[in-house]
């Protein structure tokens, strides 16, 4: 791991070789480098800056028995509602799938899907196919066993020319790293993001048909999706406009300038290319994040909804309970862990808890030994729940962090070299290790420095309802 600092700006000058404009996905014209633009980014952000090779570089080993069980769940949820015209169709990869109340709701689209009533249909996946976090209710389409159709499709029809166009691409790609970052991706890596392109793209047939069915369903004028600004989404987001269909994300967790999902290189900014393939607006949670995104799209301030519900409810779940929480990223679990043990041992009279990223939370939960009594994995579903419990929440990149900002827990950044990566603006404290986390609790109380632009604004419901009668009468939708 290389001890040389760098910054978003750096890595986005990779991408300014006009090469990579030029080579497109043959079906839909879409430029491939955008379908393996955040892999390749994240291979090499994590390679310079974490401690181990990240999760997210390999899909997770998903169990054949949990695949077969989510597309169960889906196709049998499905047979029993009747997909219904609606003006608005809203996409989501039920990673906010949760229990609130009696209710199984998902808390990125729910409540926008409710706020919307008849106008609205949802498709929400199912999270790392767990059927728990399947959300089974009425104008909802479960999509799990559609994601293995595809998948499997698409790999089905992958070929030389395929493999061909993604090596030339990743190869202009790895060649523009070294000569930008004096930084050579692994062999391996490479092969393992030429295949990944290659798939994306014999699947582009599959993403029309899927376009079509839906607007076939439905007659949408408007998809509202997580993620659309991701390369992943280009092909999908391409597909929509061609079908007239406008594509608007919504806000799902942190966007920073380190976030390379929601900033270009420059040459890539004034692109047409970019244009099409990006959503024509995106659903922010306070001004402050607008600042964050260097995209050529309309933002636009709505909130946050959960965190403004939940945030309400805090009083009732009693007092604060003094709590040490610590985030993990779902990548150096060991380093967390460590982390955890340090701050216990140096404060045993206050409660350390860790709370796994979703992608490592099995895993902490099986290695996890009481180290100390003060020390404990957090299982809570809702993690608005643990919060409110606490006194402290501590993170190298989280959105919690963002999240207490404000409420009676305090935030503070651990420092690193991938917290000084990814979190370049933060208005919060920083400690840079279980001592320094242990002195500034000892000081009683930490306050982040005055963010200029609110984080957060208030009143989503109303902003909401303004914003999609606009956009419902400027598409003549009424």
């Amino acid at each position: 791991m290389t001890n040389a600092p760098i910054s978003i700006d750096q890595v986005l000058q990779v991408e300014n070789d006009g090469e990579l404009m030029d080579i497109v996905e043959p079906v839909t014209g879409v430029p491939a480098w955008l379908l393996v633009r955040n892999y390749f980014f994240r291979v090499v952000i994590e390679g310079m800056l974490y401690a181990t090779a990240g999760l997210r570089r390999h899909a997770p080993d998903y169990r054949v028995v949990d695949m077969a069980r989510a597309a169960g769940v889906s196709l049998v949820h499905n047979l029993t509602v009747r997909p219904e015209p609606a003006q608005v169709v809203i996409l989501g990869s039920g990673a906010g799938a949760m229990l609130r109340g009696e209710r199984r709701i998902d808390r990125l689209t729910t409540y926008f899907a409710d706020a919307l009533s008849h106008a609205a249909w949802s498709e929400l996946g199912v999270h790392m196919f767990n059927v728990k976090f399947a959300v089974r209710a009425p104008r909802v389409t479960l999509t799990a066993h559609r994601r293995l159709v595809d998948h499997a499709l698409a790999r089905a029809s992958m070929d030389d020319s395929h493999l061909r166009l993604a090596s030339k691409v990743v190869g202009i790609a790895a060649r523009s790293t070294h000569r930008h970052l004096d930084w050579t991706i692994d062999t391996a890596l490479l092969a393992g993001l030429e295949r990944r392109l290659a798939i994306e793209m014999a699947g582009a047939r599959r993403v029309i048909s899927r376009v079509r069915h839906l607007h076939r369903l439905h007659r949408p004028r408007l998809v509202l999706a997580d993620q659309s600004c991701y390369g992943t989404k280009a092909l999908l987001n391409a597909v929509l406009r061609d079908h007239d269909i406008d594509v608007v994300e919504y806000q799902h967790g942190v966007i920073t300038r380190a976030h390379e999902a929601y900033n270009f290189g420059d040459s890539w900014r004034t692109s047409t290319h970019l244009r099409r393939v990006l959503p024509s607006a995106i659903l922010l949670y306070g001004n402050w994040w607008s600042t964050q995104i260097n995209l050529p799209i309309e933002k636009l301030v709505i909130g946050n909804p959960h965190r403004e519900s939940a945030v309400q409810e805090w009083p009732q779940l009693g007092p604060s309970g003094g709590t040490i929480l610590v985030l993990g990223d779902g990548i150096d679990t060991a380093f967390y862990e460590e982390f955890c043990a340090g701050v216990a041992r140096a404060l045993p009279e206050q409660q350390v808890v860790f709370r796994p990223h979703p992608l490592e939370r099995e895993q902490a939960c099986l290695r996890h030994q009481q180290q100390s009594p003060n020390y404990q994995i957090d299982v809570s579903p809702d993690i608005y729940v643990s919060f409110a419990r606490a006194a402290w929440v501590a993170a190298e990149v989280s959105t919690g962090l963002f999240e207490v900002a404000g409420t009676r827990a305090q935030p503070v950044v651990i420092d690193s070299k991938k917290s000084r990566f990814n979190f370049p603006d933060d208005p919060f404290p920083r400690v840079e290790g279980p001592e320094a986390m242990a002195a500034l609790v000892r000081g009683g109380h930490s306050r982040f420095r005055e963010v200029k632009h609110e984080l957060w604004a208030v009143g989503w419901r109303d902003r909401f309802d303004t914003w999609t009668g606009e956009a419902i009468r400027a598409a003549g939708l009424q």
